[in-house]
Formats: C-alpha cells, sequence, structure tokens
C-alpha cells in the first residue's frame, strides 16, 4: 500500500475533489497505469484528516482509500480485512 499526503491543498479544494470524485478518479486511473501495477491500494489525506476533523472537512474514515483490482493480493483471505475499506472506496 502506498499513501499519498496532500500537504498543499487548502481545505476548500480538498472538499471540492472529494466531492467531484476528482481524487477517486485519478487514484483509479494511477493504479490501472503501468505505474501503478505493483501497488495493491493507495490511501490520500490532508491536514483535515491528520487532525482528526470531522466530516465534512475531513474524510469520514481519516482518509480516502482505493485498491487496485488488478492486484492479486485483493483475492488473498489475509489481506481481505486491511484491503476491504479500500474496495468499497470512500
Amino acid at each position: 500500500m502506498i499513501a499519498f499526503f496532500l500537504e498543499d491543498t487548502d481545505l476548500t479544494e480538498w472538499q471540492y475533489l472529494r466531492r467531484d470524485y476528482q481524487i477517486e478518479i485519478e487514484a483509479r486511473r494511477f493504479l490501472l497505469s503501468e505505474a501503478g501495477r505493483g501497488i495493491a491500494a493507495l490511501s490520500c489525506a490532508s491536514r483535515a484528516e491528520l487532525f482528526e476533523r470531522g466530516p465534512p472537512r475531513a474524510a469520514e474514515a481519516g482518509e480516502l482509500r482505493f485498491a487496485n483490482p488488478r492486484h492479486p493480493s485483493l483475492e488473498r483471505r489475509d489481506l481481505a480485512p486491511l484491503l476491504a475499506s479500500a474496495v468499497e472506496g470512500p
């Protein structure tokens, strides 16, 4: 799994990116690219999540997670609990 901390994104922009699924679109595009092929899942967080602000300022689960649907780890039962929220999306 890889994590992205979005440091230079202000609160209004972060809310827009989440609401309009721009984060999800880019995350899934990356995971389906050749560069993201070996990554099982990724998470995205801003300062709002790190400082535990609640919704709507921060993502409800404390981060946004996305799983790579082509990665073989998704079929491993021992990793299923770790990737479950990533599979479900935001």
